[in-house]
């Protein structure tokens, strides 16, 4: 099972409702929306059930049933992109 923590290096600057973050290794910025950035800044300490039940919490008009596969694919490309590391699979 997957273990999610933000990469460290990845440095960050809040934008309203948005989130700027810069990958130094990669030398890449991004540019998150509200529901990417919460996804962002709760994966370390919540689980994908806390994660999903939190988005429709959230986001006025968010279906929780509808977001567990958003947020495995949010989760995806946030590690495919190095912004988070999956500690599950680091560790082995």
């Amino acid at each position: 099972m997957p273990m999610y923590r933000r990469n460290r290096q990845v440095e960050e600057a809040p934008l309203q409702q948005e989130l700027l973050l810069f990958n130094p290794t990669s030398s890449q910025f991004y540019l998150l929306n509200g529901t990417m950035a919460y996804i962002w800044r709760n994966c370390e300490t919540t689980s994908l059930d806390g994660l999903i039940s939190g988005i429709g919490d959230t986001f006025e008009g968010a279906d929780p049933s509808s977001a567990a596969d958003d947020i495995r694919t949010a989760l995806a490309e946030l590690l495919s992109l190095g912004l988070v590391v999956d500690d599950a699979t680091a560790a082995v």
